[in-house]
């Protein structure tokens, strides 16, 4: 059995989330006995170093300015010539970018969230559903999404869920920190974090903010911290893996308050880690981590405060979501994810 991996997410994100799934359900396969292939001849990612199952031919820090759809057609151009002379049984599309329409291979296509679709009114992601000859969900939150948004055969939808790599946590002198991970756009909800923080004079007094993630603060960002008055208490931070990790292992507390998710990946890892988790009360969460969150309700400022607070004075709420998340992170394993994608393409090659 052979699967193509495309280019798509590599060519819009040099690290994340998405690709971070890919090139671990891309490893789980090859376990299991699949040959898999990542094709991403023009690509701005910075994860392929030392993977021989990663085909590029170069490498950019960012795309140039305009030049997006010519990459995009490059690549998919390329992407055909590859299918025809490789011949892989399945494209898995990383993304909902290209269609394949004149390619009769089976095309599996794995929906993360509803975003766009949700926020911006923007459904991009009709074609590429309709071509499709099975969708992954990640959650079920995203399947009951997805049929909301989308007119779709219900049956050629699966839901699997993502994974955690099984690295032994190890205890660590944790820092008076809070840690803050991933993207700071609107439904985030980063600033009523940071609001909650600045209304705290515990908080302000005993723990600092890590922000890890891609981008840095902007200048409205650090206009905001300054007149919060926790210009020196907040701090950002960027990284692979291990760095991110680390980050996990030494903080007192993940803040989670995303008011939409697919799935809370993010979550999951710092379970893995040894951090406890304060999350937003939302479905999905409730969905995938159950009861090993602290759940609150970050519209409410003054709830929120008071939470991370109470979550901070107590050494036996700590130990006990450290034990929840533990047990709950053990659950979600790559290799879960690969043998029920596995699965799938062995029935739409049969």
């Amino acid at each position: 059995m052979k699967i193509l991996f495309d280019y798509s997410i590599f060519l819009k994100q040099n690290y994340g989330g998405i690709s971070k799934y890919i090139l671990n359900l891309s490893d789980s396969l090859k376990n299991k006995k699949v040959h898999t292939e990542i094709f991403a001849p023009l690509t701005i990612s910075a994860v392929y170093s030392n993977r021989i199952n990663f085909i590029y031919f170069f490498n950019f820090k960012a795309i140039p300015k305009f030049f997006t759809r010519i990459m995009n057609f490059i690549n998919c151009c390329l992407t055909y010539i590859y299918v025809i002379f490789k011949k892989p049984n399945i494209i898995h599309a990383t993304y909902h970018d290209n269609l394949y329409r004149f390619l009769k291979i089976p095309i599996v296509i794995t929906v993360y969230d509803l975003i766009y679709e949700k926020f911006y009114n923007n459904f991009n992601k009709k074609k590429i559903l309709e071509r499709a000859s099975h969708i992954i969900c990640i959650s079920k939150n995203t399947k009951q999404d997805l049929l909301k948004y989308y007119d779709i055969d219900k049956n050629k939808i699966s839901v699997i869920y993502l994974g955690v790599k099984n690295n032994i946590y190890y205890k660590v002198k944790k820092k008076n920190q809070i840690l803050y991970v991933g993207d700071r756009d609107s439904y985030k909800n980063f600033d009523k974090f940071i609001i909650a923080f600045g209304k705290s004079i515990f908080l302000k007094k005993n723990y600092k903010i890590l922000c890890f993630g891609l981008k840095n603060f902007d200048n409205k960002e650090i206009q905001t911290f300054k007149k919060l008055k926790i210009d020196n208490l907040i701090k950002f931070k960027t990284g692979n893996d291990e760095l991110l990790y680390s980050s996990y292992r030494e903080s007192k507390l993940l803040v989670s308050p995303s008011g939409y998710e697919g799935f809370g990946l993010t979550n999951l890892e710092a379970m893995q880690n040894g951090c406890p988790v304060i999350a937003n009360n939302i479905r999905v969460f409730r969905e995938i981590f159950k009861d090993a969150c602290y759940y609150t309700n970050v519209n409410n400022i003054l709830q929120f405060r008071k939470t991370i607070e109470k979550i901070l004075k107590s050494v036996s709420i700590q130990k006990k979501l450290l034990n929840k998340g533990y047990k709950v992170a053990s659950y979600y394993r790559w290799n879960r994810c690969a043998q029920e994608t596995k699965l799938i393409y062995q029935k739409l090659i049969k």
